[in-house]
């Protein structure tokens, strides 16, 4: 789909994006996410992601995860309020 021409320089950026693959015991999805990047054969790949385990296989595991994760973000953004609001 991308027409890269030759001499052309690629550059891949998968910032937050893995965290989005299901889990599975083979690998699969991200062995074909990983193979659809190198048949750009990019000059460079850029790769960050947050931990937090969203990509169990288990959705009561992936729920629980989302929550705890999320849950600690608000919680420091809670206590940046509050400690702005009321100058501690």
């Amino acid at each position: 789909m991308l027409h890269v021409k030759e001499g052309e320089t690629v550059a891949v950026n998968c910032i937050l994006q893995l965290h989005k693959m299901l889990y599975d015991n083979t690998g699969g999805a991200l062995k074909d996410f990983f193979r659809l990047i190198q048949s750009t054969n990019p000059s460079i790949v850029v790769v960050a992601e947050q931990e937090s385990e969203h990509n169990d296989a288990i959705l009561e595991k992936r729920v629980s995860n989302s929550l705890m994760y999320y849950s600690a973000i608000f919680d420091c953004i809670d206590s940046v309020v509050v400690a702005t609001r009321y100058g501690d």
